[in-house]
């Protein structure tokens, strides 16, 4: 089982800033308060605590990890009431690598940018035309799809058609240029067929 510095979180962090720079968003926002990337995504920022949870989850659906495996990823969520928004991202002794729960953290990151960007009804390049003071990506979308399809009851302890009635959508950045109602029936469309699926399979 892989070990590491409690402080490796910092690395992962700055390749997600990284990242989401790289799709447009050089800051979210959460109940009408901006946060630049680096402020998100520090391990007791708005969203890195839900990226990790959705992380997880993908980790599930995909057969990578047991459904409710303890200690599989590198990171875990505690409740910190001295954090800002009263959670916190902590490394922990996990079974995966680092660099694949990254790889997850990644996916997870880029579907709460497309549905943020998706819910103030712009294309990816109209995106990329705004001004950089307004390419600020809000947060409440993910949460509530997180809330809502992710971190669910059916799906982590539901029967099977329960599961595949409520399996969700992995969104990336490329469908803010395709129509919803085409979305749902192209093959990319949910996590099941994500090429996250091939790192169970490895």
């Amino acid at each position: 089982m892989p070990a590491y510095d409690a402080n490796s979180y910092i690395n992962v962090a700055k390749v997600l800033e990284h990242r989401a720079e790289s799709m447009g968003c050089l800051a979210f926002s959460y109940r009408n308060q901006a946060f630049s990337t680096d402020i998100a995504l520090d391990s007791m920022g708005p969203i890195a605590w839900a990226l990790v949870l959705q992380a997880s989850s993908i980790a599930a659906l995909t057969g990578i990890a047991k459904p409710n495996e303890p200690a599989f990823l590198p990171l875990v969520v505690a409740t910190n009431s001295e954090a800002p928004f009263g959670n916190e991202v902590l490394v922990q002794n996990g079974k995966l690598a680092m660099s694949l729960a990254t790889n997850l953290l990644d996916a997870s990151l880029e579907h709460a940018v497309t549905l943020g960007i998706r819910s103030l009804g712009y294309t990816s390049a109209e995106w990329a035309d705004l001004p950089e003071n307004q390419r600020v990506v809000p947060l409440e979308p993910y949460f509530q799809d997180l809330q809502a399809t992710w971190v669910t009851d059916e799906l982590e302890s539901g029967q099977l058609k329960q599961q595949l009635d409520n399996w969700p959508t992995l969104e990336v950045i490329s469908n803010l240029d395709t129509p919803a109602d085409a979305l749902s029936q192209t093959s990319e469309a949910g996590v099941g067929r994500s090429k996250y699926l091939q790192m169970g399979r490895g």
